[in-house]
This record gives structure tokens, sequence and C-alpha cells, in this order.
């Protein structure tokens, strides 16, 4: 996030200050912050045992791929305590930040945990396309979670040259992933009142046939765009649980982190957490 760092790195104390919502530094008092991180603890604590165990499904596909998402489901978890061990003022930051990634690393084991029978529907290039498909699930989130801080940014005044494609591109995303989440769930509430639908006797697909060649052709290749478009925006549901207040207020304190502290005459330790 080089252009959100740099833009971040160029705030004063005074803007800074500025920015950040009046409940975010005095959350951080002592007397609020033992009740609140001991349950978000319990809290992230629950969701880690039910990401762990979703990170279980491609065992069947792939040992290599199951190892490494629950490895990442860890580390993700392991976050939490690491940030707020070193500095208590992000504590909100690091549980909202490990709940995202949780979120998401969930996500890419339920693609990567589907079988078709006995057989993943990747084929015999299963580990190569899981590979291809962690990167670019890194990298499309991490561009979008990067648009979504600067327009948070944009939001409260400050200057951020977005352009109008990537804004447009941005609101469409928000609004397909949305739509695709309200379908999932009306789809699944459908499937199971009204499962007659999957007869095969009442189901006219399996004697649909293409006999123009060029036609067929630009039917599955309209498919698969339809596919692929699908694959993202459910691999982007995540993004809606990105807490960006939070995150983002938390990386502008952490830039000014002792202006902060003793403008807000906090204790080290309290601050700190040491």
């Amino acid at each position: 996030m080089k252009k959100t760092k740099k833009i971040l790195q160029s705030f004063s104390f005074d803007e800074a200050k500025f920015l950040i919502r009046q409940d975010f530094v005095t959350s951080i008092e002592r007397k609020s912050s033992e009740v609140s991180s001991f349950s978000n603890s319990i809290k992230l604590f629950c969701i880690y045992l039910f990401c762990l165990f979703i990170s279980l499904l491609p065992m069947e596909n792939s040992i290599e791929v199951t190892v490494f998402l629950v490895f990442l489901n860890t580390v993700c978890y392991l976050m939490y305590f690491k940030i707020k061990s070193d500095k208590e003022y992000l504590k909100n930051l690091s549980y909202s930040m490990s709940l995202y990634l949780m979120s998401q690393t969930t996500i890419m084991s339920i693609f990567l945990g589907i079988r078709e029978g006995n057989h993943s529907i990747l084929g015999s290039h299963y580990s190569l396309f899981a590979l291809i498909y962690i990167v670019l699930t890194v990298l499309i989130s991490f561009k979008r979670c990067e648009y979504i801080i600067l327009d948070y940014l944009a939001r409260k005044g400050v200057e951020v040259n977005l352009g109008r494609v990537t804004r447009r591109w941005h609101r469409i995303n928000v609004k397909l992933t949305a739509g695709v989440l309200l379908l999932i769930i009306l789809g699944t509430q459908l499937f199971r009142l009204n499962k007659w639908w999957l007869d095969d006797n009442l189901s006219p697909i399996g004697t649909i046939s293409i006999t123009n060649e060029w036609l067929g052709l630009f039917f599955i290749i309209f498919l698969l765009f339809i596919v692929i478009i699908l694959i993202v925006s459910i691999t982007m549901i995540p993004t809606l649980l990105f807490n960006v207040g939070a995150i983002t207020d938390g990386m502008i304190v952490n830039m000014h982190s002792e202006a902060f502290r003793k403008e807000y005459d906090f204790a080290k330790e309290d601050w700190y957490g040491v």
C-alpha cells in the first residue's frame, strides 16, 4: 500500500488529530480495554476454530494446500496478539485485520475444497490452479482494500486522486459482491424448500445442444466469463467485513503514536501495553 502509506505519512499531527474519530483514542483507556480485550480474544478464538475447521475442506484434494491454509489462518489469528502486545492502541486495528484476513482465507478454503463426486473440479492440475487462485485473491483483495481506505480518506476531505474509472469499478464491484451474497442466501433457502427443480426428469438442460460451432464457442466463453465474475465476487465477500474506520484510524495514530499518547495523557503501559 505504497500510495496509502505515502498519504498517511504526509499528515501533520494536527491534520491526523482532525481525521481521527473522537471515540478511537479514548477507547484505549485501561478501565474499558480489559473487558473489551478479553471479549474480543474469546470471539476471535471461536472464529479461528471455525476458520480452522473450514481450512480442512481441501484435505482430499491436496494435503499441501490444506497445510498452507491452516498455517495462513493461524498466522492471521496470532497477528492480533502480536500487534496488541506491542501496541495496545492498535487493538481495534489488529482485531479488525485478523477477522478480515481469516474470513478471506475461509472463502478460499471453501472454493479449494469443492469436489465433484470423488474428484476435484480442478482436475490433475489442482495444486497449480490453487496457487494461481490464492495469489490472484491476495492481489485483488489487497487492491480492493487499498481503494476502500483511500475512499474513506477522500470522504473525510483528504485530496486523493482515485479516478472516475476506479471509482465506478469499485462501486460496481461492491454492488455485485453484495448482490451475489444476497443471491447465495436466497438461493440456499430456495434450494432447501424446492429441491424438486433438480429432478432430472423435469430439467430440460440435459437435452439442450448447440450445433453451430461459432455460437457454441461464444456460449462457452460467455459462460466462462460469468463463472469468473461469480468466483471473484464471492471471493471478495469478506471485504464487506473490512472495518475501514478502525484500520485506517489505527494506521493514522501509528504514524504519530507518541504525539497522540502525550496529547491524551496516557501512561506508556496503557498506551503500548507494556
